[in-house]
């Protein structure tokens, strides 16, 4: 008898143990995302050449994401947990939206309680948007648990966005299982605060009736945003596609002055008709790099100087300030001297062919404005230079 209750007694102490250390840990853990076991792969990088920078600029100055983390994003749908469907979506954008000048931030609703109690959590503080942090800042979401008080977090968001400017898109990644009535009334005054400063932008997980539409009133709400599911942006392209409409605009950039450089690049503007510009769309005397300490043109770099009289001919308003330049070799008053007899030298030379000397005016900068690393040969050379700028007021004196 005594060896039966012995067993009774260990058994009972068994189960208890059970009760304490495995239970608990369930009620806690139940919604924590199951990490899939490891498949050896290698993730294809965004097709390169999406959107080329002289064709595209950002849409928006600011994007927040919210990504849903209550219990039934923890639910599997299509072989995978809800929540790592969502990561991969973000994940996906961020990988393929190019880094412009946006301000973003991110935030999560419903939490396992051992991440947080909060109904909403920001996770990337409002600011500059910077890739790597925003990917961190995802990649750390790893367990759901909870209710989606999703009003809760569209509060949040009005303070996230307060002292934002500019335009903003709002991106709501979820089931849409939560409650319909609240969030729709939140947003409602977010969207009336905002107004056209606000799109949304719904992003569906799975597919349940209620959440499909949910996620479809939010976009309707929201008046110039739309609603996707997350299972129909699976590829690059379809994502490129999504990121183009959410995040950029296809601009036509100006060439106002005609010398090949848009006008956002331009840094030498107003350019006359026929000159030779560099690639920051400065008139330069091309071609030509001085040797070092000499300022005499060798005649062999004539035509180039010839081709430039054309250009006073062709406009015969035209005045210009010859700007010359050095390396930064030697001391300040000496290089200002040496560029001065740089810009003289082709000064003189337009003159003899005929241009007017009161259409000319001579300056020397020395070794201002390098367009090339003096610490090396090459870079010095490149600085040995003469740029013309056209002339609009008469400088006083000269």
């Amino acid at each position: 008898m005594g060896k039966k209750r012995s067993e009774r007694m260990l058994r009972f102490f068994y189960y208890i143990l059970i009760f304490i250390f495995i239970l608990p840990g369930c009620a806690h853990q139940a919604m924590v995302e199951t990490p899939a076991p490891p498949v050896p792969a290698v993730e294809k990088p965004a097709q390169p050449g999406f959107f080329p920078a002289d064709k595209y600029e950002p849409k928006i100055n600011n994007f927040e994401v919210i990504i849903d983390a209550s219990s039934s994003m923890g639910a599997p749908v299509a072989g995978k947990v809800k929540i790592s469907l969502a990561k991969e979506f973000i994940e996906k954008m961020i990988r393929i939206l190019p880094e412009l000048n946006f301000n973003a931030s991110l935030r999560t609703i419903g939490h396992n309680p051992i991440v947080t109690l909060k109904q909403t959590l920001c996770l990337y503080e409002p600011g500059p948007y910077d890739k790597a942090r925003f990917e961190a800042a995802v990649k750390g979401i790893k367990h759901t648990g909870g209710y989606s008080p999703m009003a809760a977090a569209l509060r949040a968001v009005d303070s996230d966005i307060a002292a934002a400017h500019g335009d903003t898109a709002l991106i709501i990644i979820s089931d849409g299982t939560g409650p319909e009535s609240l969030a729709a009334s939140a947003l409602k005054v977010l969207k009336g605060k905002y107004k056209t400063g606000l799109c949304i932008y719904p992003v569906l997980i799975g597919d349940d009736p209620s959440g499909v539409r949910q996620m479809n009133d939010l976009a309707w709400i929201g008046e110039c945003g739309f609603a996707v599911n997350a299972s129909d942006i699976d590829t690059d392209p379809a994502m490129a596609n999504y990121v183009e409409k959410v995040f950029l605009s296809r601009t036509v950039f100006k060439d106002t002055d005609g010398d090949g450089v848009y006008n956002r690049l331009d840094q030498c503007p107003e350019t006359p008709s026929g000159a030779v510009v560099d690639k920051r769309g400065c008139w330069v005397v091309e071609d030509i790099a001085y040797d070092f300490d000499k300022w005499r043109i060798r005649p062999e770099y004539y035509p180039v100087l010839d081709r430039m009289v054309n250009v006073f001919t062709a406009n015969p308003k035209l005045k210009v300030e010859i700007q010359g330049y050095t390396d930064n070799v030697g001391t300040q008053a000496y290089n200002l001297a040496l560029s001065e007899k740089r810009a003289g030298s082709v000064m003189n030379h337009l003159v003899e062919k005929g241009v007017a000397r009161d259409r000319i005016y001579v300056v020397g900068y020395g070794a201002e404005s390098p367009v090339a690393d003096n610490a090396t040969p090459d870079g010095r050379a490149k600085n040995r230079r003469v740029e013309l700028k056209p002339v609009y007021l008469v400088p006083v004196g000269r």
